[in-house]
């Protein structure tokens, strides 16, 4: 969802932009709209670059993919970021979402590259706040850094 603060923003990159790291969501606009079609997940991508006016986004993440079916997310959402990422428009791309059974679904399917996951569910980490290691693909090659996990316990 475009805001009037990316203009804004994008000046200020100018000065900046080796010093940020630039990211953004796709596949959820707002509090229940989703689109994952490889159409609508380029144009967001495109106009936010010209928005910010910069050339090239560094982390570029399927956001909430349990909100759609996983095929699609799989066959269209994330091929066109990848086609996004072998144009130079992105560096990195990635998936969100919460439950983290259906990450070995995902990873499994999609292409090797640079990617970025991020669930943010409280079984993912220990009480103490420790990472408890998962198995998210069967592909012994897929390599996938983490945001760091966020712990939530209790309300």
């Amino acid at each position: 969802m475009a805001t009037k603060a990316e203009p804004d923003l994008g000046k200020a990159l100018k000065e900046l932009r080796d010093q940020v790291v630039v990211g953004t969501e796709v596949g959820r606009y707002g509090e229940s709209r989703f689109d994952f079609s490889a159409a609508h997940v380029t144009a967001s991508v495109d106009e936010l670059l010209a928005r910010l006016g910069v050339d090239r986004l560094d982390v570029v993440q399927c956001h909430d993919m349990e909100f759609g079916y996983l095929d699609p997310v799989v066959n269209e959402t994330l091929p066109a970021l990848v086609k996004l990422r072998e144009a130079g428009k992105v560096w990195a791309v990635g998936i969100t979402g919460c439950p983290l059974d259906m990450f070995p679904y995902v990873l499994d399917r999609v292409p090797l590259g640079t990617w970025t996951w991020r669930s943010l569910i409280a079984t993912t980490c220990s009480p103490t706040g420790r990472w408890r290691g998962c198995c998210l693909s069967s592909k012994p090659q897929v390599s996938v850094p983490s945001t760091p996990p966020r712990c939530r316990w209790g309300s």
